[in-house]
Formats: structure tokens, sequence, C-alpha cells
């Protein structure tokens, strides 16, 4: 049955669509408009970025982040090994290994149901910061967002979150930034 309202619906035309809403009042199209924006609010925001990474694919416990931002990219962008290398300014070997390990741990998809919250893919670069320095930091600097919230966003313990911070905090000290 489902197959036959599917068929059914391919075969509405632009033009039939289009007939309709001209039979409708300008109060029936505001009502039809308001469930098509109700309806498409349910579908996630889906970016699949090179530039920017969401929070939310570090939401497994079960991974690191370089290996959350290894899979992301592997799978959402579907960049080659060494692509995601240069990227994130490490070795090929290092972003296998770690696409490798993920897929082990964790091999279903990653969480990208929200986008409001996104790293800077090129923060990644830095190799004087670890990538959950990087992370936290930047979610606490640019978003003021609570190491309590950061904790909960990262599936991470709350002394974990301080205790990287306060690291990335004093690395940007010592490096007179």
């Amino acid at each position: 049955m489902a197959d036959s309202k599917k068929e059914d619906i391919e075969t509405i035309s632009t033009n039939s669509v289009l007939e309709i809403l001209n039979l409708l009042s300008s109060t029936q199209k505001a009502e039809v408009l308001e469930h098509l924006k109700d309806g498409l609010s349910d579908f996630p925001q889906k970016k699949n970025s090179t530039d920017e990474i969401p929070v939310s694919i570090f939401s497994s416990e079960k991974i690191s982040a370089l290996e959350a931002i290894s899979k992301y990219l592997k799978e959402e962008t579907e960049l080659e090994f060494k692509k995601i290398g240069e990227i994130l300014n490490r070795n090929e070997v290092t972003i296998r290994t770690s696409y490798k390990r993920a897929m082990k741990k964790f091999p279903e998809k990653l969480d990208l149901s929200n986008y409001s919250l996104v790293i800077p893919i090129n923060l990644f670069r830095n190799r004087d910061n670890s990538v959950l320095e990087i992370i936290v930091a930047h979610l606490h600097d640019n978003y003021k967002v609570s190491f309590k919230e950061i904790a909960r966003l990262l599936c991470r313990n709350y002394k974990t979150v301080w205790t990287v911070y306060s690291k990335a905090r004093k690395k940007r000290k010592d490096a007179g930034r």
C-alpha cells in the first residue's frame, strides 16, 4: 500500500500542485505553508561541510574526538584519507587508523542532528593543542557554553572538560596569546 501511495505522489505534477494552490484562499495558503514549514523542521540540517563540524558528532563516549572527526569527514564528505590528513594537518596513516578504530568501536552513523554548534575545521590544523582542547576552548570561548553543558554535549566528565580547558588556556598564555 505504501508503494502505491508513493507512486500516486510521484505522478502529481508541479502544475497540478500550482492549480490546487490557486484554488485556496490566502488564509488556506498560509496554513499550508505553515504545515510545510513544520514538517521540514523535523529533517536534520545536513550540510556535509569540510569547513565546519557539528558538535553533535562528539556525542558518543565510545570514540575519541579525532576518531569522530575522521569518521565524519570520511563518511559524510566522502573525502580520501590523504585529503582529510591535509585538512587536519595530520598524517594520512593517523587518519586511516583513527577511522578504522572508530568503525570498530562505533559502526553506527554519527549524530548529525544539530548544526547550531559547529567547530571550524581549520582550528584542528593547530598541533599545539589536542583535538579535545580545541573543541572545549572553542565552545567555551566563542559560544559561551558552560563546562557542565560541554561535558553533556561531549559525553565527558565535567572535571575532564574543566581540566582540558585549563590546559588549553595555559598553553595560550605560555604562547603569549
